[in-house]
């Protein structure tokens, strides 16, 4: 992303649905000045907890993507990873665009495992399902759109895809899977809790204490015409 101008050293950057802020994080280590929004207040207080561990500063609050609440054309560049398939696509991509500078840059990021090369990640989407049953990501063949939907009338800047073999423990990988969506986000603390001991008793009879899995990872970054001049806008609070 910093071949293509996210992520600068001094950037202002939005991270929208920062989750429990691992995007929003690393792109504050890089220098960037970064403001983090997601509608759970429990994976909020998870990012700032983040931050403040890494003694990096970024501001966390709550708020949905489509409405964040943040200031007309503050923004260099806004990023959105693990997000958009659950956000209102053109009410999100309307805001975003308001809050980006005029030439900002929007990164939707994916970071997805790919479910046909691990029989560790099948086994543990079935356990997903059966916590989550309206949840419909599983089984995902690993096929990525040129163009994302609400992103049509963007003009488009880059979009790379590759696949890497990310290392796991048994503790880790329960740990990305308490982040994701469909548990972290969207079950209660005790859910979260009992899913996440179910989740250590099928690891430990399939998986050794340490493995990787393939994941699939895209960048599609995007030009918008931002909403207003830089001078017109105050600050983001």
């Amino acid at each position: 992303m910093a071949a293509f101008g996210v992520g600068r050293s001094g950037q202002r950057l939005l991270d929208v649905g920062t989750g429990v802020g691992f995007v929003a994080t690393a792109l504050a280590a890089r220098g960037a000045r970064v403001w983090a929004t997601d509608i759970s207040p429990d994976q909020v207080a998870m990012a700032a907890a983040r931050a403040s561990a890494l003694d990096l500063e970024v501001t966390c609050s709550v708020a949905p993507a489509e409405d964040s609440g943040l200031a007309t054309g503050f923004f260099d560049a806004v990023t959105a990873s693990q997000c958009w398939g659950y956000l209102d696509h053109s009410a999100a991509t309307a805001d975003i665009s308001r809050v980006l500078a005029p030439g900002g840059l929007l990164a939707i990021l994916h970071l997805s495992w790919l479910p046909s090369a691990s029989p560790i990640v099948r086994a543990t989407e079935a356990l997903l399902v059966k916590a989550m049953p309206s949840w419909s990501s599983g089984g995902w063949d690993g096929g990525v759109l040129e163009t994302l939907p609400g992103a049509e009338a963007l003009d488009g800047v880059a979009r790379f895809i590759y696949d890497e073999e990310l290392p796991f423990t048994r503790e880790s990988w329960r740990g990305r899977i308490r982040a994701s969506r469909p548990i972290g986000a969207t079950l209660s603390a005790g859910d979260v809790r009992r899913f996440d001991g179910e989740h250590a008793a099928l690891l430990e009879g399939i998986a050794p204490e340490r493995f990787t899995i393939r994941h699939r990872i895209s960048a599609h970054i995007y030009r918008t015409f931002g909403g207003v001049e830089r001078s017109h806008a105050s600050n983001a609070a």
